[in-house]
């Protein structure tokens, strides 16, 4: 049975809203780190850090959700991401220490790697 044009649709304004979500994490994480290392009192080097985990998780999330989406369908796979990725962006947010901070830029990336393995799918 083919998908209905509100099916089509939803999917569509999900596939857009998740690369607008991607985008917009990563571009507004990176100029923030000078400001994180201020709120944390840490050296630069050391906020840096946050980069790396958020490239794993975006690593790692590849292998995992594009096997996922395979099987159980790209659609179903993004409405369980997206809770995921907010998580994460109110972890990183509300963060009280830096250890906590990099768990939600973590599942920031994470959620942002499936997010674009799925979306282009």
């Amino acid at each position: 049975m083919a998908p209905s044009r509100s099916q089509k649709n939803f999917s569509a304004i999900v596939g857009t809203a998740s690369t607008i979500a991607e985008k917009f994490s990563s571009t507004v994480f990176l100029p923030a780190l000078p400001a994180i290392a201020i709120f944390f009192s840490l050296d630069r080097t050391v906020v840096q850090q946050a980069v790396p985990v958020m490239l794993f998780g975006v690593a790692l999330s590849q292998l995992v959700w594009g096997r996922v989406s395979d099987q159980f369908g790209p659609r179903r796979v993004l409405l369980l991401l997206a809770p995921i990725h907010a998580c994460g962006a109110t972890l990183s947010a509300a963060a009280p220490s830096f250890p906590s901070f990099l768990m939600g830029i973590f599942l920031q990336g994470f959620a942002i790697g499936a997010i674009f393995s799925v979306s282009q799918a």
